[in-house]
């Protein structure tokens, strides 16, 4: 029995439910992907930037790997693994159905400062100017992540302010807020900040998106834009 937020849980129970959302952030990128399958200029079909997803799945990737070897408990980075898988086949699907390979500023900006997270994690993982600290290296390129998302998705809120977003896209978001919490609520207690920070900042992230699709649904209903002659 582990010590968790709701009290003891058992390991197996614990298990169960850290593959039970692997493959729930898994399976939100469906909406995504499964409109590729239309024609390039069929208006069902969304043109997700492969240089974009992919930008996310390095970052992502990164601070996978300083969770998993700074110590965070396994549900943390198991769950940001599959977090991180998403946004790669996004991106290779994107590329096999010729989208556009096109790298924004965006993304030359979270590449860079991916770097400059790798620069310090190397010498404080394998100890290069003192003493090995996996853990804080780990935090290094937690804190980099979590910057990277703060910026990525400033972009998307604006838009989604501005458009009447679909309620399923709502309720993917909706459902990955749920598997984000579910993990949380496993994770060791007491908290730690390796294991928990990435997973809280990824909860208030999810929050202000769903507010701003929803927000965008509202003003859409209330104030709908003209439709052409």
């Amino acid at each position: 029995m582990t010590p968790t937020l709701l009290g003891p849980l058992s390991d197996g129970l614990r298990d169960v439910v850290s593959v039970a959302t692997s493959w729930i952030f898994l399976l939100c990128i469906i909406p995504t992907v499964w409109p590729l399958r239309h024609r390039f200029d069929d208006p069902r079909r969304t043109h997700p930037k492969p240089g974009m997803w992919g930008t996310w799945f390095i970052v992502g990737s990164m601070a996978t790997f300083g969770q998993a070897f700074g110590g965070a408990p396994p549900e943390a980075w198991v769950a940001k693994a599959a977090l991180s898988a998403g946004p790669l086949i996004i991106a290779v699907w994107a590329l096999l159905r010729h989208e556009p390979l096109i790298i924004s500023a965006v993304d030359r900006w979270s590449l860079i400062l991916c770097g400059v997270g790798i620069l310090i994690y190397i010498p404080l993982f394998f100890g290069w100017v003192g003493p090995a600290e996996p853990e804080a290296a780990g935090l290094v390129v937690v804190l980099v992540a979590i910057v990277v998302d703060t910026i990525a998705s400033v972009p998307f809120i604006l838009q989604a302010l501005g458009r009447a977003a679909p309620v399923g896209e709502v309720v993917t978001f909706g459902i990955a807020l749920g598997a984000v919490l579910a993990v949380l609520v496993i994770l060791p207690w007491p908290p730690t900040w390796l294991g928990h920070l990435l997973l809280c900042f990824l909860a208030v992230q999810l929050i202000f998106i769903i507010w701003s699709l929803q927000i965008g649904r509202d003003v859409h209903r209330a104030w709908p834009r003209p439709q052409p002659v």
